[in-house]
């Protein structure tokens, strides 16, 4: 549970700090924004966690987080974020084996702002993400799913549909 709070958190921190990027949405034409970041990732998986491990998985590397933002001059704007991983590398600890590790990850917001770099109403966010885990010979493979979608009501700002999945498939 706390690892979802943490992990709405992140995403939704991103996103905000994202927005301080865009130009003023009063031009004629839509404004768009894309840049790319490497964050430094540290990652223990404990068998805890993920009943089908047999042993600790340290994932470790950089991981590639390509953001693209769209302002439209009436004053909705869109972004996606997604990332790459092919520069991360799991390693079972007391094994020494890698496992080998992949996982698409977007999060899109689509929304409008009637003061732009003040305030930003989302109207729909959806986060997707699954982790891959695939370990050599008799170590398991495995997916880490999460999927969290979120429209706004308009008028009033309040959540009227919250879809949150968060599995662990072991194969």
């Amino acid at each position: 549970m706390e690892r979802r709070s943490v992990m709405r958190g992140i995403c939704l921190a991103l996103a905000l700090a994202v927005l301080v990027l865009v130009p003023s949405a009063a031009s004629a034409q839509a404004t768009q924004v894309n840049f790319t970041e490497y964050w430094q990732m540290d990652w223990w998986l404990e068998p805890s966690e993920f009943p089908c491990l047999t042993e600790v998985i340290y994932l470790t590397g950089l991981l590639e987080v390509r953001t693209h933002i769209v302002v439209n001059p009436r004053g909705g704007y869109s972004y996606q974020i997604s990332k790459k991983t092919q520069e991360m590398t799991a390693v079972g600890l007391d094994t020494g084996e890698t496992y080998r590790f992949s996982g698409p990850m977007s999060s899109v917001e689509n929304g409008w702002t009637d003061e732009p770099w003040v305030t930003w109403y989302p109207l729909h966010w959806t986060f997707h993400n699954i982790n891959h885990f695939v370990g050599p010979g008799d170590l398991p493979e495995f997916y880490q799913r999460t999927l969290v979608h979120i429209n706004y009501d308009r008028e009033t700002g309040e959540a009227t549909l919250d879809v949150e999945r968060w599995d662990i498939l072991c194969r």
